[in-house]
């Protein structure tokens, strides 16, 4: 059993690793979005695709690691948590694996704060946008146009569409 505690605390370490990392790239992000540089926001959601990619395969690597100890343990590895498994392990991993849990837990919540703000200043940038352009291609129509058999005039005077612009 100790050699695949050890297999685990690899395979946690190094998602730690990773996740620090998921978590540096994401407050970067937020600086990016902010400064509005389209470039490197495009450079850092390829980086962390590539990190994900490393996560999934460390999740395959620790789930196939816990379904060894849960068989150890006479256990159920689909019910098998990390708080039954730092009770059920040899003491010098219990503290080890608290830590890593700890860290995973912070790390975690982190990501998920720093996306959350990430989501919603896109969303705010994506609303200026909506809003800019709306307000670029109605900012010459005023009055009413339609005619008294609510038909629509021909020559509306002054519309200017943004698509219609020649470059």
């Amino acid at each position: 059993m100790e050699g695949y505690l050890n297999q685990l605390c690899d395979i946690l370490e190094q998602e730690i690793k990773i996740y620090n990392t998921i978590l540096e790239k994401s407050k970067e992000k937020t600086d990016i979005v902010v400064s509005g540089r389209v470039n490197e926001l495009d450079r850092i959601v390829k980086l962390e695709q590539s990190l994900v990619v490393q996560i999934g395969k460390l999740e395959q690597k620790r789930e196939e690691v816990v379904l060894n100890i849960a068989g150890i343990l006479n256990m159920d590895s689909n019910r098998l948590n990390i708080k039954q498994l730092i009770q059920s392990a040899p003491e010098e991993y219990q503290e080890k694996l608290e830590i890593y849990q700890k860290s995973l837990e912070d790390i975690l919540g982190q990501l998920k704060d720093v996306n959350e703000l990430n989501g919603k200043l896109i969303e705010n940038a994506l609303d200026y946008v909506e809003f800019s352009i709306n307000i670029m291609t109605n900012a010459s129509i005023s009055g009413n146009i339609y005619e008294k058999e609510g038909s629509t005039k021909n020559n509306i005077s002054g519309v200017k569409n943004l698509f219609d612009v020649k470059l």
